[in-house]
């Protein structure tokens, strides 16, 4: 018989046979019956006590590993940082590369949708109606459209002020695109405003939202099956609309979006110091100097905008 298996005999009946694992054995009280729980097969009693001590010997040999690891403090310590870096890797590394390869596959409408929400969330917490007089706008939304990339997706400019956030740009995973009256008022020219909208078009392309959102998702799907709370999952849904309006591009992202951008410039004939210029001008307007920008953990930097990335365009005129 395997050393994991066990019968129970009555003469040369077999009344029940099973795993190791399954049994549970009440310790001798001198020769009174010894009781033997059987997993979904009930209790048994049996006065021969020298299989019984042999059986229950069987059971210590086979378990008697996992008791061991049990009371050994320092394998239990590795196994729960083991467990740890387990963890880590997967949120860092495992669920962002399979939520990015996911994103690649989301249909379009499910990315306006995903974009409806998140405008109607910022209009009610950030923005307000723009003032920019409507032949400005008319005039920015028609250069806008010359530089629409060749492609089949959406692409709608909005405007909006936002006392809130000061001179920016937002993108949706949508193709809308928000354009703050304080960013064209901060601008020296057509051409810097146009240089922002082409770095958000690469946000657009390149679905760096989606991918933020479904990365949020991911880590909210693997803490509720950890933890099996419902309701930290809700809490954490709501920041989505956050997410996806880019309060957390990495680095990585932004230079994908700048690279876009100058190689945008480039074909569209424009000069790529435009791009550098409203940089400074918007790291400026924050009250920095390029080095004090080079922070990028601020709650509300949606474009954290350094020394490095202004660095990187120059290089690649």
């Amino acid at each position: 018989m395997p050393e994991n298996r066990f019968e129970l005999r009555a003469g040369d009946a077999v009344i029940a046979r099973g795993s190791l694992d399954d049994l549970r054995m009440e310790p001798r009280l001198g020769e009174t019956p010894r009781q033997i729980h059987v997993a979904r097969a009930g209790l048994f009693e049996t006065t021969d006590h020298a299989a019984a001590d042999a059986l229950q010997q069987r059971q210590s040999a086979h378990s008697g590993w996992l008791h061991r690891l049990e009371n050994n403090l320092p394998a239990v310590a590795v196994s729960a940082l083991l467990a740890l870096a387990i963890l880590f890797a997967t949120l860092r590394w495992g669920v962002p590369a399979a939520m990015d390869a996911a994103a690649r596959h989301i249909p379009v409408s499910l990315a306006q949708s995903v974009g409806e929400g998140s405008l109607a969330w910022l209009d009610e917490h950030l923005f307000e109606p723009s003032t920019l007089p409507s032949a400005r706008q008319q005039h920015l939304r028609a250069a806008f459209e010359r530089i629409r990339p060749a492609q089949t997706l959406r692409f709608a400019l909005h405007f909006r002020a936002s006392p809130v956030l000061g001179p920016n740009a937002l993108a949706l995973p949508s193709g809308d695109i928000i354009l703050t009256d304080e960013l064209v008022e901060l601008a020296d020219n057509d051409e810097q405003i146009l240089a922002v909208l082409l770095h958000e078009q690469g946000h657009v392309v390149q679905r760096h939202g989606l991918r933020l959102a479904l990365r949020q998702a991911g880590v909210v799907t693997l803490v509720t099956l950890i933890t099996g709370d419902v309701s930290t999952a809700s809490q954490l849904l709501t920041a989505v609309p956050l997410i996806v309006t880019q309060l957390g591009y990495s680095r990585e992202m932004e230079r994908e979006a700048d690279a876009y951008a100058v190689s945008r410039m480039r074909d569209e004939g424009m000069d790529t110091g435009a791009l550098i210029t409203i940089l400074t001008k918007l790291t400026e307007a924050q009250g920095q100097t390029l080095e004090e920008a080079e922070d990028e953990s601020g709650f509300w930097s949606t474009h954290p905008l350094t020394h490095e990335r202004i660095e990187a365009i120059r290089q690649a005129r």
